[in-house]
């Protein structure tokens, strides 16, 4: 019955004319020359303990993958975004891949890398260039033993990439541990790629992402226009949502929380595609959660970071909503981070204003 089997599979080969070399390879040597090339990145997201995601965009549909270890001269773990139910995601063109189980407060280098995929067949119909990717870089993970943590802040810049640049450039004579995109970075959202890779991840790169983190805190303006609901596919967030989420870095516990509009959901100009209210109670119902873990009640300093600020004498609907449902639960904040009205000032605690906003200017 064996040798039988193996008359039937052997000659399978020859009448299809595939070789047991194919078989067992996904593409060979004699691939082609790649034709892609990376647009923008690499840049380093969701910055934890024991995990950073690493993205990067080319211009053609591509598998990818990160090469990363302790030691520059010796890259020899491998990591592939494997978010696809079984599958390794392949033939696209966004990249976004978490290196996990990594060990906290120490330096990994690593390199991204991508295989154009040129026919993708169900198959053995299937090929790839060769290989092509970026220089080494290195980050550092966080650990709960670091005593201070430096963090640079922008908000309001509204697609003026000119001013993030310059700006940091200023921020560079200091080092600094994370960069927070704290809202209306873009005036909206019309064209993605395009407009994310000029207004945010190029200046981002050229600058500091490459091997220092940045996390985003959705503004107003960044839920406006067609391709809206696009941007979080050029993000990475720790959870659990695309942008709220909180984690740790050294002795800060940071909580993002997203406003959302500033009109009414009913408001004409959104044409019944907002449902902010329902949104934003979501968010509230995990804060209330969330307050009582550990790693909040623990936390040596914890910082609000949000591109509304959420405070009683606010206007608008949006901010007073979101305040409403929020501040009930962050009594024990320490400081908030805000910008929005495009106007620098101090809001200090009272009674009623549990903790003191510092609310950034504009552009």
């Amino acid at each position: 019955m064996k040798r039988r089997l193996i008359v039937i599979f052997v000659l399978m080969i020859t009448l299809l004319n595939i070789s047991p070399l194919v078989l067992a390879q996904s593409h060979s040597a004699d691939s082609p020359e790649p034709n892609a090339v990376i647009l923008a990145g690499p840049y380093l997201q969701a910055p934890l303990e024991n995990s950073m995601t690493v993205m990067w965009l080319t211009d053609k549909r591509c598998t990818a993958w990160v090469e990363y270890g302790a030691d520059k001269d010796n890259l020899d773990q491998k990591a592939y975004d494997d978010t696809c139910d079984g599958l390794i995601n392949a033939y696209i063109t966004t990249h976004k891949i978490r290196i996990k189980n990594l060990e906290p407060g120490t330096k990994y280098y690593y390199r991204v890398r991508s295989e154009e995929i040129l026919e993708y067949g169900p198959y053995y119909d299937k090929k790839f260039s060769l290989p092509f990717g970026s220089d080494i870089y290195s980050f550092k993970t966080s650990s709960k033993d670091t005593k201070k943590v430096s963090v640079v802040c922008f908000n309001d810049v509204h697609d003026n990439h000119k001013l993030l640049s310059a700006l940091l450039e200023k921020a560079a004579a200091k080092p600094f541990d994370v960069v927070f995109m704290n809202g209306d970075i873009m005036e909206a959202l019309y064209n993605t790629p395009a407009q994310v890779i000029k207004s945010l991840l190029n200046p981002c790169v050229e600058h500091f992402a490459t091997e220092i983190p940045f996390c985003y805190a959705r503004g107003n303006h960044e839920t406006r226009a067609s391709h809206a609901r696009y941007l979080k596919d050029y993000l990475d967030s720790p959870g659990p949502g695309n942008y709220y989420f909180a984690f740790n870095y050294g002795p800060v516990h940071f909580v993002v929380l997203d406003g959302g509009e500033d009109k009414v959901d009913s408001h004409p100009v959104y044409a019944n595609l907002n449902v902010f209210d329902a949104y934003r109670t979501q968010q509230a119902q995990w804060l209330e959660k969330h307050v009582q873990t550990d790693e909040y009640k623990n936390a040596e300093w914890r910082v609000l970071m949000s591109h509304m600020p959420f405070e009683l004498t606010a206007t608008g609907h949006g901010v007073k909503d979101a305040t409403t449902k929020f501040v009930p639960h962050l009594k024990d904040i320490d400081i908030s981070i805000a910008g929005h009205t495009h106007r620098y000032r101090i809001v200090k605690p009272s009674a009623d204003q549990p903790f003191p906003i510092i609310v950034g200017g504009n552009n």
